[in-house]
């Protein structure tokens, strides 16, 4: 396994935690942010976080197959393994639509088990999301979460509109 294959990808794939970690702990930041710039304005919070997710999803994948292609030689395709593991990755995939940590393992486990490389990112990506869960709900002084982040950004968003031109009866 190669450590500086493993130290870019750590990078990379930070940059979605980090991002999420923000929008959670600061949601001001992102409203900050579409009340001063041109196309966030337009498009809004919700949309601009969409738009964030869907391109952190091909970040995400691209980083998957870049690790594929550098670890096995070429694009990763199911490597030919025992029946069980075949289907047990398979299943893992499939349970990973509803769990995305399990489409993780699952697809690593597809193409690259038996290798010695095959759980590093998978474990990369676990502690990634538990540090995400963790850290994107702020808590409060004996450890209980504060109200939801949806609440807080429509609360905010409510103050950050109050006295402009949008909020005013026409």
């Amino acid at each position: 396994m190669s450590a500086v294959a493993l130290a870019c990808a750590a990078v990379l794939l930070a940059i979605e935690r980090g991002t999420y970690v923000v929008i959670g702990r600061r949601p001001d930041l992102i409203l900050a942010l579409c009340a001063r710039w041109g196309p966030a304005r337009r498009r809004g919070p919700t949309a601009i976080v969409e738009r964030l997710f869907y391109a952190f999803k091909v970040l995400q994948f691209g980083v998957f197959i870049a690790w594929c292609y550098v670890h096995g030689g070429g694009f990763p395709l199911p490597a030919r393994n025992d029946p069980f593991v075949v289907t047990l990755a398979l299943a893992l995939a499939v349970a990973g639509q509803i769990l995305v940590v399990a489409t993780i393992w699952g697809g690593f486990m597809l193409v690259r088990f038996p290798h010695d490389d095959w759980y590093a990112l998978p474990i990369l990506e676990t502690l990634y999301y538990l540090a995400g869960m963790w850290l994107e709900v702020p808590r409060g002084p004996y450890g209980a979460r504060y109200a939801s982040i949806t609440f807080r950004i429509r609360s905010r968003a409510a103050r950050l509109t109050e006295g402009s031109e949008r909020s005013r009866p026409t």
